[in-house]
């Protein structure tokens, strides 16, 4: 991503940073330990500080300004002045109908909007565009928005537009025209957006050329969207495209954050972008806005003394811990319990991609305290044993007896090949159903789980006969497996420690030769080839 400082400025006071010092700047190596990586800078006097971030897969609201500034503001627990935006939009819906028709797409809107002529970006929107000018301007206005809010968004001609706008799901592979001029092919299972006639864009990675805007468009329909990750990944991938709008969808966009986004672009386009007071406005025509269900309140416990010790920061005050999160986007209430205190955080919209237990939180935290407070000593560990279960203590008890009895134990895979599978069907016939055949398997000798160890066992011992030991006797305590057992859903079973249904904690042992090694005088009888129990 790249960091434009000075839009940065506008919404939270920052360390030093100058255009001299851009490489060795107080924010430079802020950035750095709060885990955005700076690497590379760009420094003019026309364009200020510009720093190329590497972000992580899992973080998309580290791609837009406002994130930095929240990763930023809890740092230094200074306050955010969030961009201005519209107060209202329409109260009517796009002239354009909209019909969603897979669950890949959560979220969907529609903005129509008039544009003036010349409709001329605002100097302050102007001075943060790539090549001004070799784009429409409602192109670059858009791109600006996603830079400062992390929303991508889309243009559509609305008089290329022919009937309803449909979200769906690709049946078979498909070939489109893109906005590069280029052709490629999307593949099945693609999110696709189309009219009654053609395809309109890829959803989340490119538009066609059929429906782009140009100097001449005078109504537009805006997208804003919230696309499946995974699905955008994949078909971005399968089409060998890796844009903006893709990068930021595969990392998670915030469901909660299309309306906002909407409105920041009404207030930046009204009156020509705000460029002069008596030019043509832009207006916003209507609006359409479809949802699957309202965004998700995810809330997690977490106790303030949990916080202290795995950060090794006994004294860290409450206060501080409520303001870092609170800056980061979290709801928190806390309550007494006890001695300590219980930290109820609801997870903000832009972090349900990624925060789904204290672990997450503990993280959060320690990159906003920074670990260059944390004592470089290890916290105090609870030295207490584990309960035993089971198996365990059974283990305990077989394990000297079977020693003592001149048993060696091993340890064997937990897997073996589709010929091993065969040679079991023939020695019991039926058995190959019992086995757990593994779709994704890196070796063909670990095709299928074991569920005996039998084929194991017998192997160890003809390796020991072959290298001549006269009384080979070996035992294993492991586990082998099994296709669960199948019940109705309304027979409820109680299980013990003992069944995991999947798997089963199994002894073995077996011995093949003498059983004493004193007896060689002793003709070798056919029972003393193999015994396995």
């Amino acid at each position: 991503m790249k960091l434009h400082v000075r839009m940065l400025e506008k919404l939270i006071e920052l360390p030093e940073c100058s255009v001299e010092n851009a490489h060795q700047s107080q924010l430079r190596q802020m950035l750095d330990d709060l885990g955005l990586e700076v690497k590379g800078v760009e420094a003019t006097p026309e364009r200020g500080v510009i720093y190329t971030l590497e972000t992580l897969a899992n973080r998309g609201d580290h791609l837009h300004v406002v994130g930095i500034a929240r990763e930023i503001s809890a740092r230094t627990l200074a306050q955010i002045t969030m961009p201005t935006i519209a107060s209202q939009l329409s109260d009517r819906k796009a002239s354009v109908q909209v019909r969603r028709v897979t669950d890949k797409c959560s979220r969907y809107a529609i903005l129509e909007m008039s544009l003036p002529t010349p409709m001329l970006l605002r100097n302050d929107v102007a001075s943060f565009t790539e090549e001004p000018g070799k784009r429409p301007a409602i192109v670059d206005l858009l791109n600006y928005v996603q830079l400062e809010c992390g929303q991508p968004m889309h243009a559509f001609d609305s008089e290329k537009v022919e009937g309803e706008i449909v979200i769906e799901l690709s049946t078979k592979p498909e070939q489109i025209e893109a906005l590069d001029g280029k052709s490629y092919t999307a593949p099945e299972g693609s999110i696709l957006i189309k009219d009654r006639k053609k395809i309109l864009a890829v959803a989340g990675v490119i538009g066609c050329a059929n429906s782009m805007v140009g100097d001449q468009t005078r109504k537009v329909f805006i997208e804003a969207a919230v696309f499946d990750p995974i699905s955008v990944r994949k078909t971005a991938r399968a089409m060998g495209l890796s844009t903006d709008a893709s990068y930021a969808f595969e990392r998670g966009c915030d469901s909660e954050g299309i309306m906002h986004a909407l409105k920041r672009l009404a207030y930046l386009a009204g009156g020509s972008a705000g460029t002069a007071k008596d030019t043509e406005a832009a207006h916003i025509i209507g609006v359409t806005y479809l949802e699957s269900g309202s965004a998700e309140k995810r809330k997690i416990t977490i106790l303030l003394s949990f916080i202290r010790k795995h950060l090794n920061l006994a004294r860290l005050e409450e206060l501080e811990v409520v303001t870092r999160f609170k800056n980061l986007g979290y709801g928190v209430e806390s309550k007494a319990l006890g001695k300590d205190r219980e930290l109820l955080l609801t997870a903000p919209s832009w972090r349900l991609w990624d925060v789904y237990n204290v672990d997450d939180l503990i993280e959060d935290i320690a990159r906003s305290v920074s670990l260059n407070r944390v004592k470089l000593e290890l916290p105090a560990l609870d030295y207490s044993p584990a309960e035993r279960n089971g198996i365990e203590r059974l283990s305990a008890v077989l394990r000297p007896v079977l020693l003592g009895s001149g048993f060696v134990e091993i340890i064997t895979e937990g897997y073996y090949s589709a010929a091993d599978v065969a040679l079991l069907e023939q020695l019991s016939p039926g058995s190959a159903q019992q086995h757990i055949a593994l779709q994704n398997s890196l070796e063909a000798k670990n095709s299928h789980m074991k569920f005996t160890n039998v084929v194991h066992m017998a192997k160890v011992l003809a390796s020991n006969r072959k290298r001549s030991v006269h009384s080979a006797k070996i035992f294993e305590v492991g586990r082998v497996f099994q296709r669960p057992i199948e019940l109705p859903s309304d027979e409820p079973r109680q299980r013990d420690e003992f069944d995991y249904n999947y798997e089963r904690d199994v002894l073995c042992f077996a011995s093949a030769g003498r059983w004493f090694e004193g007896e060689w005088r002793k003709p070798e009888s056919v029972e003393e080839h193999a015994r396995l129990f």
